[in-house]
């Protein structure tokens, strides 16, 4: 029996078995425009706590406060507040001593047209606002009921306390997670920490140890993850073994605001 195929319907066969061989891979590297982004002048406010910067709408009083670009624009214009600045960077860090109530930030930007993006405008001004409260009123303070990974079958309540003090700051402390960590062992809630990296959304405790007796050194960073929960990386020492260097144990706590 003879077969007949005609040459058309043999160059659409041949076609079709070359592209459906194509790499998928292989096109999208081709593609120039892949991570490309249209040039829309926003930026992100965040709060620096410790070497971690957070973004939020919010920051403490004496905190430094970072604005930064979305992308790489060709020219910046920074007005922030009433200061009679200007700046020009891609990235500004300003320290706010005072709580000032609401800030507006301004960024006027430019950008030379892109191909992947012809309808993009070569200049924006965005504006955004964010607040400076006093410390006593970060949302992050307040009792979190939840689990630790450790005990996952075991409920257990941290707190984040605001304490007045003499000046118009005031201190934090964190509980239950100070690990041995205590001013006085009548009261044993009255966690001890020589460094604190304090924000309205998120802080870092970390405790040494040296003088404290029990200390297993915690280091601990917490994050409000949204209006209700948190949750917290901790590390501590394990001081079972007989003789230094001692182990870290690492554990971590989510959980919700019960007050």
């Amino acid at each position: 029996m003879n077969i007949f195929i005609r040459p058309g319907i043999f160059s659409l066969a041949v076609l079709i078995l070359s592209v459906s061989g194509c790499d998928p891979d292989e096109v999208t590297k081709t593609d120039p425009c892949k991570d490309k982004i249209p040039f829309t002048g926003n930026f992100f406010i965040y709060e620096n706590v410790g070497d971690s910067l957070v973004e939020t709408d919010s920051a403490l009083q004496y905190n430094y406060i970072t604005f930064q670009a979305e992308d790489d624009f060709d020219t910046y214009e920074w007005t922030i507040g009433t200061d009679p600045r200007v700046f020009t960077e891609n990235k500004v860090s300003l320290l706010f001593t005072e709580a000032y109530g609401k800030i507006d930030v301004t960024l006027k930007s430019t950008k030379k047209k892109n191909e992947c993006f012809p309808e993009d405008e070569t200049e924006k001004v965005v504006t955004k606002s964010f607040y400076v409260i006093n410390w006593q009123f970060a949302p992050i303070i307040g009792a979190y009921q939840g689990h630790f990974k450790s005990t996952p079958f075991k409920r257990d309540t941290v707190k984040i306390l605001y304490i007045p003090g003499s000046d118009e700051f005031g201190s934090f402390r964190l509980i239950n997670i100070n690990k041995g960590c205590m001013v006085n062992p009548q009261f044993p809630e009255s966690s001890v920490w020589d460094i604190v990296h304090r924000g309205v959304r998120a802080f870092y405790f970390e405790s040494r140890g040296e003088h404290y007796n029990g200390c297993k050194s915690p280091k601990v960073w917490l994050k409000l993850t949204d209006s209700d929960s948190i949750f917290s990386d901790f590390s501590y020492l394990n001081l079972d073994n007989q003789n230094p260097p001692y182990p870290r144990i690492y554990d971590r706590f989510k959980g919700k605001k019960i007050n």
